[in-house]
């Protein structure tokens, strides 16, 4: 709808601007509030009452009650939670508050990066306590801080 076009689906829409200050497609509730949101910087905004969600040029981003809770950007997609938000895998219930990520199952186990001694000795700048498996060694190793350890 709008400009001189010839549509290629059953709903076009076409924006007026080439940034994010111009909105191309707005849907809003009977109450005026935004729904969705597409800019014509390409970025896409889904507001609920409690759970938010932007997609930019700059990556994913979810809120649930004005708290981002998952980011995921930069150019190799890395996801994170800000704030040491506790993450889940497998679980409905968060239930240790000193752990950072809880996974929980009865049928199966933690997987960490496998990979040969060369590939992780040439880690650049490893953190210490960082857990790999040594598939040469075919042992857990871990780096504690000066060099390699294989437990």
């Amino acid at each position: 709808i709008g400009g001189n076009i010839t549509p290629t689906a059953r709903l076009q829409v076409k924006g007026s601007g080439a940034t994010s200050a111009t909105t191309a497609l707005l849907v809003e509730n009977s109450a005026g509030f935004d729904l969705l949101k597409v800019d014509d910087g390409k970025n896409i905004y889904l507001n609920g009452s409690a759970a938010k969600m932007s997609i930019t040029g700059n990556g994913l981003e979810l809120k649930a009650y004005n708290t981002t809770v998952l980011l995921v950007d930069g150019p190799q997609g890395q996801a994170r939670t800000p704030s040491g938000i506790p993450f889940g895998v497998g679980t409905s219930t968060l239930n240790n508050a000193s752990a950072i990520l809880q996974a929980d199952s009865t049928t199966k186990g933690f997987l960490p990066p496998r990979m040969t001694n060369s590939e992780k000795t040439s880690i650049a700048s490893p953190a210490a306590g960082l857990m790999v498996y040594d598939t040469d060694a075919n042992q857990m190793s871990y780096y504690n801080g000066s060099g390699w350890a294989n437990f």
